[in-house]
């Protein structure tokens, strides 16, 4: 969201829910909705599904 620009919202990845590695984070990525109050970020893992037999994803929220 627009406003909120006292978080960071991060998504991280790992085969193995322990170890996580972030891999997309809205604070090295700017906002790029414009003036719109909010926009849709669609995030790619590089991993991709025939290389491994299981990937978790989830999204983590930070205050700096």
């Amino acid at each position: 969201q627009k406003s909120a620009t006292d978080i960071v919202y991060e998504v991280e990845a790992s085969g193995d829910v322990f170890g996580w590695g972030s891999i997309w984070s809205s604070g090295t990525n700017s906002y790029s909705g414009g003036t719109n109050a909010a926009q849709t970020v669609t995030v790619e893992d590089s991993v991709t599904i025939e290389s491994t037999n299981r990937r978790f994803l989830r999204l983590r929220i930070t205050r700096p």
